[in-house]
């Protein structure tokens, strides 16, 4: 858990103290929902445990797990940017999918060549199993 909120105070240039206010300000709540998503991706803490933390309950955190997912989906720039230095800092890797998602825009055109050059190649491989071929051959 420290390794996380001192990755996420370096990220933002916000104090664990600021953070963890009854702050609305967008650049504080999001990060807040990263501190939430990476506790729920990287610990097995609960819902519950990772909101007394921060002073908030179970269904913000959980509101926050989904906020995350939704900038991922949606490929938001600034919070995949937040993302992927708080993943250096934290020296973890995503899984493949969520790799994918976290591409710089000239990475992401080379996996869509690879990925159509693949299916070509052989027409019943599954898409996570392309992400995987990726992932080995271009060693993200």
């Amino acid at each position: 858990m420290e390794q996380i909120i001192k990755a996420i105070e370096q990220v933002t240039g916000m104090s664990w103290q600021e953070i963890t206010s009854k702050s609305q300000k967008n650049e504080v709540v999001i990060a807040r929902q990263l501190f939430c998503y990476y506790m729920r991706k990287l610990t097995k803490r609960s819902l519950a445990q990772i909101g007394r933390q921060i002073w908030k309950d179970h269904a913000t955190v959980l509101h926050s797990v989904k906020a995350i997912e939704n900038y991922i989906a949606t490929k938001d720039i600034c919070t995949l940017n937040m993302m992927r230095q708080l993943e250096q800092h934290l020296d973890i890797e995503s899984s493949g999918s969520e790799r994918i998602h976290l591409m710089k825009e000239e990475d992401l055109n080379s996996f869509i060549n690879f990925a159509l050059s693949k299916i070509r190649e052989i027409p019943r491989i599954t898409n996570e199993e392309i992400v995987k071929n990726y992932v080995k051959e271009s060693k993200l």
